[in-house]
């Protein structure tokens, strides 16, 4: 079949599909398919444009916590930082599994299986063959991450009757970007991670009329969400959705139950969200996985811990104290900023001028339409921006709204990007410009006494609510977040050959040892901020500090950024599955030699 043009398609619809389009008449069913492929490209373009939006915004709300970060604090503050983190953990407080516990580990290795599923291809059989199950149980499947809408599968598991809702972690530009929209926004009594919340609406929207079929086909039938990093966390999040929203659970009714499992879930929920999901959530952490750790405030934590250390460092180091209070300090990193934007900046225009003067007739040509090209690169950028930025934002839509709307479309759901989070259109809205908090209330409050001065009272209250807001949404975009549901650590000691694992489960809220677990995790962030300060004299020293932190009690939940070499690997799936594959074998071992 010919291609036919925009113009010529809208015609045809219009003409309500019963005229020509060019040389070739188009087929009813063919005009349908290229019409809704023309719209699902405008609807991703526009997808990817409000979701820059979001991030940039998102970004401007954060980026208040660090802006007052310096190159003292994560050099010498870093280092200073991983010596007192050598000794310190951050586990939780529970009961260590052992043999009797093998059917948890085993459950742990086959859903992590499932989540590392997306390695084997890109095609239904390739996925099928990784798996070993038939093409047939694998109903949906969508390899490529788009804005809000991460690569996932829905997928029929005979073997224990229930049906599959897998997301895949973070792994292509549009994870990323979900993963960095890290405000909160509210879901339910409590506040959940923005970015994901989103993915999990639209997820909840393309996959709904998939589960409703096939519950129909497999009543009794369990809805199990699960995956690895970002996909963990929309999993959760959309397995919250499915049970606490009513007309979605009406939808699901023949569905035996709503569950889900997360490998190294990334915080994406506040502590009673998170506690609550406990009967119904589990989320396993490998050993010092940085991901689980790792939110707005907990970063804002880790700030203040190296600004603490690297005050620590000059006040311990009489030559490092020297360099900085005689200026010889500021004046080499002003020298070396300068000297690197030069040399940057230097070098590309040496090159193009290079070529430009020796270069034969046709590297002369190219060499200024490489100046030209750069040129209206620039200009394009600066326009996408500026027209990302004041276009209208969508309005606000619902989960349940998200989940009614892609009933009513079927499998063409995709195509209604727009919806998904019920602040969207709000954030969208709001363009705050922060430049660290200090900065931003000094601002304001010269705004406020120049328009009292101008324009009375009135102008004065308007400028304090301003400065209000702002104060709101700085607070908002540092909201400690946690991993949701029941806790599991992956605990490793050693490397190689020699490492050992155990399996340590979390406490269930409510249990008589939970309450203890709160204060632990006071105490702990105390003892570190100890380690921090330098030492007066006859005061123990940050190594003592730090050891009286490594010997605090665990927390009820995972919440502090601890450094160390480890911390990155150990988010991998394939060390997740690995761990779990040595602990089962390390069990059996032992109970032999029993």
């Amino acid at each position: 079949m010919e291609e036919i043009s925009r113009q010529d398609l809208l015609e045809v619809l219009q003409q309500g599909g019963t005229a020509n389009a060019g040389p070739a008449a188009v087929a009813p069913l063919a005009q349908q398919a290229q019409h809704q492929q023309l719209e699902q490209h405008e609807s991703d373009r526009d997808s990817w444009k409000d979701l820059y939006r979001v991030l940039i915004t998102s970004l401007q709300h954060s980026s208040a916590q660090f802006q007052a970060l310096t190159v003292e604090a994560i050099t010498l503050g870093l280092w200073g930082l991983s010596s007192a983190h050598a000794a310190l953990r951050d586990d939780i407080q529970g009961r260590e599994l052992g043999l009797q516990d093998r059917a948890v580990i085993k459950d742990f290795i086959y859903f992590a299986e499932w989540a590392r599923a997306f390695e084997a291809g890109d095609t239904v059989q390739q996925l099928a063959a990784a798996l070993c199950i038939p093409e047939s149980a694998v109903v949906r499947y969508q390899p490529v991450s788009l804005p809000r809408k991460p690569a996932h599968l829905v997928a029929v598991d005979h073997s224990r009757k229930q049906l599959l809702l897998v997301v895949r972690g973070t792994s292509q530009l549009a994870d990323v970007l979900a993963d960095l929209v890290a405000h909160t926004s509210p879901l339910g009594p409590g506040q959940a991670h923005s970015g994901m919340l989103d993915c999990a609406a639209a997820i909840i929207q393309q996959c709904l009329p998939t589960l409703e079929q096939q519950l129909q086909q497999h009543p009794g039938y369990r809805v199990h969400c699960l995956g690895h990093s970002l996909g963990g966390g929309v999993a959760a999040l959309a397995a919250y959705l499915l049970r606490n929203t009513a007309e979605l659970r009406s939808r699901l009714a023949q569905a035996s139950g709503v569950v889900a499992t997360g490998f190294g879930t990334p915080p994406i929920m506040t502590k009673e969200l998170a506690e609550s999901a406990s009967s119904y959530t589990r989320t396993l952490v490998h050993n010092h996985d940085l991901v689980p750790r790792t939110c707005v405030a907990s970063l804002a934590q880790l700030r203040q811990e190296l600004e603490l250390q690297t005050e620590a460092v000059f006040a311990n180091n009489a030559t490092m104290g020297w360099l900085r209070d005689s200026g010889v300090l500021a004046g080499g990193k002003a020298l070396v900023a300068s000297l690197c934007t030069y040399s940057a900046a230097g070098a590309a225009a040496s090159r193009v001028a290079a070529v430009a003067a020796r270069g034969s007739g046709m590297q002369r040509f190219m060499a200024a339409g490489l100046q030209v090209g750069a040129t209206l690169l620039a200009s394009k950028v600066k326009q996408m921006h500026n027209e990302a930025m004041a276009a209208p934002a969508p309005p606000p839509a619902t989960a349940a709204a998200a989940a009614g709307t892609g009933a009513s479309n079927g499998s063409s759901s995709s195509s209604n990007s727009s919806t998904g989070m019920q602040l969207w259109g709000k954030l969208l809205s709001q363009q705050p410009t922060l430049a660290g908090s200090s900065a931003t209330a000094a601002a304001a409050q010269q705004g406020v006494t120049t328009s009292s001065s101008q324009d009375g009272s009135a102008g004065a209250a308007q400028q304090q609510q301003q400065l209000q807001k702002l104060e709101e949404e700085q607070q908002a975009s540092c909201i400690m977040l946690y991993s949701p549901g029941r806790l599991y650590l992956l605990k490793r000691t050693g490397v190689d050959d020699a490492a050992r694992y155990k399996l340590v489960a979390g406490l269930e809220p409510g249990s008589p040892t939970a309450a203890p677990a709160a204060a632990a995790a006071a105490a702990v962030e105390s003892a570190a901020g100890q380690a921090a300060v330098p030492a007066a004299a006859g005061a123990p020293g940050p190594e003592a500090a730090a050891a009286a932190a490594a010997s605090v009690q665990p927390a009820d939940r995972f919440g502090r950024i601890v450094i160390n070499r480890s911390m990155l690997r150990d988010h991998y799936l394939s060390h997740y599955v690995t761990g779990l594959h040595k602990l089962e074998l390390q069990m059996l071992e032992e109970a032999a030699a029993a």
